[in-house]
């Protein structure tokens, strides 16, 4: 007599599984109840997350854009610091698009990666700005970019690490 699964009353295989029932089964991992994550998902908290920053940039970019979006030609220097400041909102923008594709994006090492340079963007881009707006006088631009461009590669590994 075919032993029968409790559950369903389908018959049973060799080696004790019920098709219907463990249809969901990797080999060496119990059964899954329908729409439960695997342990090593993470959570919907994670999109929320990536969703919020994009969000905020984005919203601090057009503000930004809306204040450059005239200038008066009269003051000194008002029409140049409208063009520098649309720059630096377009710069946002594009730090912005990564972590709102990550948004989208199912789990997974690209979207590790998406993160992870978003990440990157982002410190780098802070780490530019900050000695200018604090203590620019001595300087150079190309100490600035440097520094930029070395923060950018020391986060970007743990970035995709924290980004899992």
């Amino acid at each position: 007599m075919a032993k029968t699964c409790p559950r369903c009353g389908a018959a049973l295989w060799d080696d004790g599984s019920c098709l219907p029932c463990d249809w969901r089964r990797v080999p060496g991992q119990p059964a899954r109840p329908s729409g439960e994550q695997p342990s090593d998902q993470p959570g919907d908290w994670r999109r929320w997350a990536t969703g919020t920053t994009a969000f905020a940039l984005t919203i601090l970019a057009l503000i930004a854009l809306a204040d450059a979006a005239s200038c008066d030609p009269t003051a000194l220097l008002d029409c140049w610091a409208s063009a520098q400041l649309r720059y630096a909102a377009y710069s946002v923008l594009v730090i912005a698009s990564p972590f709102a594709l990550a948004t989208m994006l199912p789990f997974g090492t690209f979207r590790r990666m998406t993160v992870a340079v978003g990440s990157a963007m982002l410190i780098a881009s802070a780490t530019i700005v900050a000695p200018v707006l604090f203590a620019a006088d001595d300087l150079s631009p190309t100490h600035v970019l440097s520094a930029g461009f070395i923060a950018f590669w020391l986060t970007l590994y743990p970035a995709y690490r924290l980004a899992r």
